[in-house]
C-alpha cells in the first residue's frame, strides 16, 4: 500500500490501516435451547478495507460465512486458513469513520497510557438524591 502524499493530517496516525486486510476465524454459534443439540462453530472470513474520505478514514468490515475445503486446524496461520476457506454469503457489514483529534500533549512512555478525560459530568455523590427526594 502506498500512503498518499496528500493524506489528511487527522488520518496520518492511522495510515497503517489503509488498504485491505483479510483473515479467518470461527463463528461461535449462540447456545441453543436445552432440548437441541449444540450448534457447531463455523468458519468465517473477515475483510477490512480502509480508505480516505475527506478528512477521515473509512473502515468497512465485512464478515462472510466460510466454506472449508478440508477439516480446519485452529493453528493455521492466515495464509493457510485463507487458502482452505473460501468466502460464502455475507453475514454482516459495518462502516466506521476514523480520525485522530490533534493534541500537543506529550506521549506517554512505551507500554503506558494517559487516562482519558470524560466529557460527561462525574457521577453525583452517593448521598445525592437523583429524583429530588431524599
Amino acid at each position: 500500500m502506498v500512503i498518499p502524499a496528500d493524506l489528511p493530517a487527522l488520518v496520518a496516525p492511522v495510515a497503517w490501516m489503509l488498504g485491505t486486510w483479510e483473515g479467518w476465524g470461527m463463528y461461535a454459534a449462540p447456545q441453543p435451547s436445552a432440548r437441541e443439540e449444540p450448534a457447531e462453530d463455523s468458519p468465517v472470513i473477515e475483510e477490512i478495507r480502509g480508505d480516505v474520505v475527506g478528512e477521515q478514514m473509512r473502515l468497512v468490515t465485512r464478515v462472510y460465512a466460510g466454506v472449508a475445503s478440508e477439516p480446519i486446524d485452529p493453528t493455521w496461520d492466515a495464509a493457510k486458513g485463507l487458502s482452505a476457506i473460501k468466502k460464502g454469503d455475507l453475514i454482516s457489514e459495518e462502516t466506521v469513520y476514523v480520525s485522530v483529534a490533534p493534541s500537543d500533549a506529550p506521549l506517554p512512555p512505551p507500554g503506558q497510557y494517559n487516562p482519558r478525560n470524560s466529557r460527561r459530568p462525574p457521577h453525583p455523590p452517593r448521598d445525592t438524591a437523583l429524583c429530588g427526594t431524599a
